[in-house]
């Protein structure tokens, strides 16, 4: 039952007065939605489907080989592009009517078409790009390249070598990499041992990745010849696939990558050193060039003396766990951000008022916390000193979420908000979403994920606020997540319960039994972290309590 607006606290006006609805839902208590099966459908399989591709090894190569043939040596298409430049208006205007009426649009044809000479067909190639992007390929692609690494579909690894340098973002370049991980074989050893040598650095990394997966142990032989690749990331997908066997050659590559121009490559080569070392040095790979230069001076100095010798933690699978704290934001008094560790025992404090409501543990060890009463949000070292702060928000933050670009992502709950903020403090991206916005998590599709609390749903929109998908009907959704396998977990404040649901809308799992449920996550084990009136929860799938710690006032929590 969804509630109407009549029955809630109405928001007056003024920072910090935004929470009076929520601070008296914190006193209801409210009965929970029953239990549901644990059936699960897969989100990239239901994209196929919708577009009429078959998500098997023939229906997906069968795709991509078309998406390739409209891309690529493709006369038709190379014909059309150029009539976009002909002297007559006539042929022109046939020319983009034919391009748009294709059945698969030829984007990277197209995108290079926007580099042309010829004005007219820069101008045409952009005019058709813009009014087919609700066709893109790239989003059928990824969702084609993500079922093959979940159903391990095997025999596509010439058609992802093909398809790779057409699409060049990074997330379809990381679907690429997962996939040709999933669906090589051992007739593959030649085409991959071919694509390290291409022209294309995406498709060397990919190639990379299939020879790790397909020689295992063995692999380092190989590999290690292409950390003289003039690709960063070359040698990163070759240090990652050394890494995963423990290999220490990937140690120093991975150091000097630290210094990389694409803050990708040098969050990730962080993560990695991170993993492998389980040391920290407070590499921050967006922050400024002194502060990395002088974290990364730390890290090269490890490599060069504990690192010849240290126990090194591999495979990354199994090296990547949480440490065990947890982080709370306390909106009762007194109020401030905490960290405990496994036992509950407090590790780190920030004295702090102004309703602190929102809070990430980043990589470095720096602790992003917005406080919804001032509209700031503020980045702390281990030392509770300031690093970053973005003051004088349109509203005040109910969730920050830190990009691996340095942006960051924050619900404003009270102006309806959600905005992308840089390092710079300037508000580069907002979109207006009625109904609250208490969270707002930008997924690796691009688009956003948004619980709209007063709405009564979770929304997830494009970069121009387009609503995509939608789930409705919902008691006060605080806190969603979208998990790996596409369903989506929320908390229900007004319901006290947790609930799991596919793409469809079904309730799939939930727990209920909360005393008003302000928070929730999935963590890497599988259990879920629950935050209620009475403290913070981790609960099994089968709904039993495994680590609690009872503490009042809570609003949010993040393990780390």
């Amino acid at each position: 039952m969804r509630l109407r607006r009549a029955d809630r606290c109405p928001s007056p006006s003024g920072a910090g007065r935004g929470l009076c609805a929520l601070l008296t839902v914190v006193l209801a208590l409210l009965a929970g939605a029953p239990a549901a099966d644990d059936v699960q459908r897969d989100i990239y399989e239901e994209a196929l489907v919708k577009k009429g591709i078959e998500p098997d090894t023939e229906g997906i190569r069968a795709y991509l080989r078309q998406v390739h043939s409209f891309n690529v040596g493709n006369e038709l298409v190379a014909g059309l592009i150029r009539q976009l430049g002909s002297d007559e208006f006539a042929k022109r205007e046939e020319a983009t009517r034919k391009l748009l009426a294709l059945p698969v649009v030829p984007e990277a044809a197209l995108v290079k078409a926007t580099q042309s000479a010829d004005l007219e067909v820069r101008c045409r190639a952009e005019e058709i790009l813009e009014k087919s992007k609700d066709r893109s390929n790239r989003e059928t692609v990824i969702a084609a390249l993500r079922t093959i690494q979940r159903k391990h579909l095997k025999g596509a690894a010439d058609v992802i070598l093909k398809i790779v340098p057409l699409f060049p973002s990074g997330q379809l370049r990381a679907a690429a990499i997962d996939a040709i991980a999933a669906t090589v074989r051992p007739e593959d050893l030649a085409l991959l041992r071919e694509a390290v040598k291409g022209p294309d650095p995406n498709a060397r990394a990919a190639g990379v990745a299939g020879l790790a997966a397909l020689l295992g142990k063995d692999a380092g032989k190989e590999l290690r010849g292409l950390l003289a690749d003039k690709s960063d990331r070359v040698r990163l997908a070759v240090c990652r696939a050394l890494a995963d066997v423990g290999d220490r050659a990937s140690l120093a590559p991975l150091g000097g990558l630290l210094a990389a121009e694409d803050v990708e490559v040098r969050a990730d080569a962080a993560f990695l050193l991170r993993a492998l070392a389980g040391k920290n040095f407070g590499f921050v790979p967006y922050s400024g060039l002194a502060e990395r230069s002088k974290a990364a001076r730390a890290w090269r100095e490890w490599i060069e003396t504990e690192g010849k010798t240290a126990k090194l933690h591999f495979p990354l699978a199994a090296a990547i766990k949480t440490l065990g704290r947890t982080v709370l934001c306390l909106y009762g008094g007194p109020q401030g951000v905490i960290e405990v560790d496994a036992a509950g025992k407090e590790t780190f404090r920030i004295e702090r008022g102004q309703a602190p409501w929102a809070c990430q543990a980043l990589p470095s060890g720096h602790l992003l916390v917005g406080f919804y009463a001032s509209r700031e949000i503020v980045e702390f070292d281990r030392k509770g000193k300031v690093v970053w702060q973005k003051a004088e928000l349109p509203g005040g933050p109910m969730s920050v979420q830190r990009l691996q670009n340095g942006n960051t992502v924050a619900a404003l709950s009270d102006s309806n908000k959600v905005v992308e903020i840089d390092r710079k403090g300037t508000i580069v991206w907002q979109v207006t979403v009625a109904g609250r916005p208490a969270d707002a998590r930008r997924l690796p599709n691009g688009r956003t994920l948004v619980a709209a609390h007063n709405g009564g749903q979770v929304l997830e929109v494009d970069k121009d606020g387009k609503v995509v998908w939608a789930l409705a009907g919902l008691h006060d959704p605080q806190r969603a997540q979208r998990l790996p396998n596409g369903n989506t977990l929320v908390a229900l404040t007004l319901g006290n319960t947790v609930a799991e649901y596919d793409r469809s809308g079904k309730q799939v799992w939930s727990k209920a039994g909360f005393t008003v449920a302000l928070d929730a996550h999935r963590l890497p084990n599988g259990n879920t972290l629950v935050v209620d009136n009475r403290g913070v929860w981790e609960i099994n799938r089968a709904g039993e309590t495994v680590w609690k710690l009872e503490k009042k006032g809570v609003s949010r929590a993040w393990r780390h």
